[in-house]
């Protein structure tokens, strides 16, 4: 008997596959920062994301929906208004644990494919279109497979596509589930404005062309979602976060730091233009054709992107929203609603490229989170030697200037509540010299791009000069040299003292190409 694969298994199995891939990721990610603070109740004694706590803090780790709760309105009021994300978030970190969230990330990731399958006018059986979503989820949506990150982007990004289908679908459903709906639209709204902001500006044009022809239900739908966007937006969190933004030095570093931000979007924005003018130019379409079939979807993108743009471009996360929106623009416009076998080929071989670098950037975190934790329990607690730090390192970026050496100040606090007994964490990377060895000579040194360290005798009042250079990648110029100052963030060896100097410039707009030695006579 012959066995005959249908098209629906096969994007079944296609959809299982990178369901698979997903759990893989999150089974393997590091819960650091985000993820290793919001396990904790926050108060506002203690709220790590706006540096508000003291270096010997003991938080207290959530055990109840209550500790949620009291957490969330605190955050609600200082950090941001992602509610629902964040309550979602603090549940996994405290109660739920890595393995039920990894199943339960998969199971989105599924969610999400057949979403968006319908929201391109597609269907499970186009193989085509399934492979090339399941593809471009890989490419466009770059997280850390971490709850703070997939909860926070994809999971209310799904949860706004269900909201979405159960608006646009035009199914009359019974009134009592009204208030189950109005609650989806409530939640769906409260999501993260990367969408949402654009998405609500749609929606709203999308009501005035069809004002008369909106029912009850329908505005049950919109009002619950407008109200969780109030909430979201006009959180007292988000104003007083305005203050706490990187501030650029210039203009020019401000606008270096915006393209290379904007290059994440090529990743998507490429595509959808190359489909565009392809079928402009070999399938007779113009673009009024094009804007008037998908205009949902195009006022999402441009309106998505224009906040991206707005908010200083700081992250690549806040360009998801386009991204989600450029996905479901691509299936929609391509003919067959998915690429071509060449075309796909492609997408496989870009894929399989972001996964192994996401991979790598995972193990590598994985293996330095161990090892600094086995040390740590083994020794008791006190001092630990890391790694030099680069690009895969995020341990290694906060420094305080209370403790004799350095110190992550995220980690220390979290280890403190999880082991009272022990001594409190102090990371110093192993390149320093040890505690009171002689350094007879002042001296710096290189750890990894924009990364240096400066190190003087006690007492030496030589000064170190640090030569910066604007610039993206290799197009740089030379920008300003500045003397390092040796009052923040000091490193005290006993008999020595240093500075770590990184550069605070996301892809190295603004880069540290030396630092020299200027002894004082």
């Amino acid at each position: 008997m012959k066995l005959k694969i249908t098209p629906k298994a096969c994007s079944w199995a296609i959809i299982l596959a990178g369901a698979a891939i997903v759990w893989a990721m999150c089974m393997r990610a590091v819960w650091i920062f985000d993820d290793m603070e919001y396990a904790y109740i926050l108060t506002d004694d203690y709220i790590p994301m706006i540096r508000h706590w003291g270096n010997d803090a003991v938080p207290r780790h959530i055990e109840s929906f209550k500790d949620i709760i009291d957490s969330q309105i605190v955050h609600w009021h200082n950090v941001n208004g992602r509610a629902v994300a964040h309550t979602i978030i603090q549940w996994f970190c405290g109660i739920g644990g890595r393995a039920l969230f990894a199943i339960c990330d998969a199971a989105v990731f599924v969610a999400f494919v057949i979403l968006v399958l319908w929201h391109s006018r597609s269907k499970i059986q186009n193989v085509r279109s399934v492979a090339t979503i399941v593809l471009l989820y890989f490419i466009s949506f770059v997280t850390y497979m971490t709850p703070a990150f997939q909860i926070c982007c994809m999971w209310m990004f799904t949860l706004a596509l269900l909201w979405l289908r159960f608006l646009f679908d035009g199914r009359r459903r019974p009134a009592w589930t009204w208030p189950l709906l109005f609650l989806l639209g409530l939640f769906a709204g409260c999501g993260n404005e990367a969408l949402n902001v654009g998405l609500s500006v749609a929606i709203f044009l999308w009501w005035l062309g069809r004002v008369r022809s909106v029912n009850l239900q329908q505005y049950v739908l919109i009002i619950g979602f407008a109200l969780g966007c109030a909430l979201l937006v006009f959180s007292p969190g988000n104003f007083a976060r305005v203050g706490r933004k990187m501030v650029y030095p210039s203009f020019i570093a401000y606008f270096l730091t915006l393209i290379n931000f904007l290059g994440y979007t090529l990743s998507f924005l490429l595509p959808l233009l190359a489909i565009v003018v392809w079928q402009i130019l070999r399938r007779q379409s113009t673009l009024k054709k094009i804007y008037t079939e998908n205009s949902f979807w195009i006022i999402t993108l441009v309106l998505c992107l224009a906040l991206g743009v707005v908010l200083g471009s700081w992250a690549n996360r806040l360009f998801l929203g386009a991204a989600l929106a450029a996905v479901v623009l691509i299936i929609r416009i391509l003919p067959r609603h998915g690429f071509n076998s060449f075309w796909l080929a492609c997408l496989i071989a870009y894929a399989s490229f972001i996964l192994y670098e996401n991979r790598d950037y995972i193990e590598f975190q994985r293996h330095e989170y161990n090892r600094i934790r086995t040390d740590f329990i083994n020794n008791g607690g006190g001092l630990v030697c890391t790694s030099v730090p680069h690009e895969h390192m995020l341990f290694f970026q906060e420094y305080s200037n209370t403790i004799p050496l350095v110190g992550d100040k995220h980690w220390r606090a979290c280890l403190r509540s999880e082991f009272p007994d022990y001594k409190p964490l102090e990371l110093i990377p192993e390149v320093l010299p040890a505690m009171n060895d002689t350094v007879v000579y002042p001296y710096t040194r290189q750890l990894h791009e924009d990364m240096w360290i400066c190190v003087r005798p006690k007492g030496d009042n030589c000064e170190f000069i640090s030569h910066h250079s604007i610039g993206i990648g290799g197009i740089r110029r030379k920008y300003k040299s500045t003397p390092v100052s040796m009052d923040a963030d000091l490193i005290d060896g006993g008999t020595w003292e240093a500075v770590l100097l990184p550069s605070a410039y996301m892809w190295r707009t603004l880069g540290i190409d030396s630092v020299t030695v200027v002894q004082n006579r």
